[in-house]
């Protein structure tokens, strides 16, 4: 009988997903520089020209994000022994530790008006998970939701989303910490935030469903109105995305700010994998999943022109080529911007 070849990625850079800077004229994205095993922070011009590397520094750098004026890049490092939010100039320079606390520091997000952050803190003894709002230099911290995980700002600024370690809910709250409530999902099992709508008055979640087997039934996309007042299935049978469980750091330009549609990176176990766009209602406008794809997707990001998408493909068969890729809104001429040059190796 003939033996299967496993392949395998045994070096090589390997990208992350883009996200453009709020000019448009420049891309950010993490890279491990050849040779080296910690990823990096880089950003270049549109064309992948003009590539420089922000953080040059030994230890990792991760999740990157522009501030809403463009004049900084925060990210999470492990420079300082453990994990830390870090702001730094989008040159570079003026490199500053946001969180500063013995605990570990991360899953963060500015608000819109880029005065606020808020990030997810967990200190080992006792074992604790707690919501940070800070200013957005890091001063003035104070504890925002005890037990809680992952928050998201919505567009208007007014709700800060997250979720219960206790009671595995979505609640929201005002920044001040008022007016906190649960979200009423319909009974859905485990449901994890993963987008506002742009009028912030719904959200986007993934869930198992009402009734299935949960040791195989595969997740689904569903729209919640905040008010409680209805729930809609928007995708069926997600099994496993970068972008529904990933640190959704790159959230905001999976929305397009022209025509207000969300573009999605989802990967399922039959490898129909690909980009999927949704009005802001939640109805499918177009489906670009691919049969048996060799590549999975992920991080969708639209252009600030609203006229391209760009994504990140990371090969998953021998000798297929990945990186961050872009292509028109109607799917056509896909093309190669930034390589990951991976280097792979076979095995019978």
């Amino acid at each position: 009988m003939k033996q299967m070849r496993v392949w395998q990625p045994i070096g090589g850079r390997s990208v992350s997903a883009p996200s453009f800077s709020p000019d448009g004229k420049n891309i950010l994205f993490t890279a491990r520089p050849h040779g080296e095993m910690k990823r990096q922070i880089f950003v270049s011009l549109l064309d992948g020209t003009g590539e420089r590397n922000l953080t040059q520094h030994p230890a990792s750098d991760w999740h990157p994000a522009w501030s809403p004026d463009g004049h900084f890049i925060y990210f999470e490092s492990n420079r300082d022994g453990q994990r830390e939010i870090y702001r730094m100039r989008n040159d570079g320079t003026e490199l500053k530790n946001v969180s500063q606390n013995p605990a570990i520091d991360g899953l963060f997000d500015l608000s819109p008006g880029g005065n606020y952050i808020v990030f997810v803190r967990v200190s080992e003894l006792p074992k604790e998970e707690v919501i940070v709002i800070a200013s957005a230099d890091g001063s003035s911290q104070r504890v925002l939701v005890n037990s809680g995980w992952r928050a998201l700002w919505s567009p208007d600024g007014q709700w800060i989303l997250h979720k219960r370690s206790r009671d595995m809910g979505l609640w929201i709250m005002h920044p001040d910490g008022s007016g906190e409530r649960r979200i009423d999902t319909k009974g859905l099992e485990n449901p994890r935030a993963l987008a506002w709508t742009p009028d912030s008055k719904a959200i986007l979640i993934v869930a198992r469903g009402i009734y299935c087997n949960r040791n195989l039934c595969p997740s689904d996309i569903y729209l919640v109105n905040l008010d409680g007042t209805g729930i809609k299935l928007v995708l069926q049978d997600v099994d496993y995305s970068s972008d529904i469980y990933g640190v959704m750091v790159k959230t905001k330009c999976a929305w397009d700010s022209i025509r207000g549609r969300l573009a999605l990176a989802v990967n399922t176990y039959d490898r129909r994998n690909g980009l999927v766009i949704f009005d802001r209602r939640g109805n499918l406008l177009a489906d670009f999943r691919q049969k048996w794809s060799p590549h999975d997707f992920h991080g969708a990001c639209w252009a600030p022109d609203g006229k391209t998408l760009w994504f990140l493909k990371t090969p998953v068969l021998g000798e297929t080529k990945g990186g961050i890729y872009k292509m028109n809104e109607d799917g056509t001429e896909e093309q190669q911007v930034i390589p990951d040059n991976i280097v792979w190796s076979s095995a019978p």
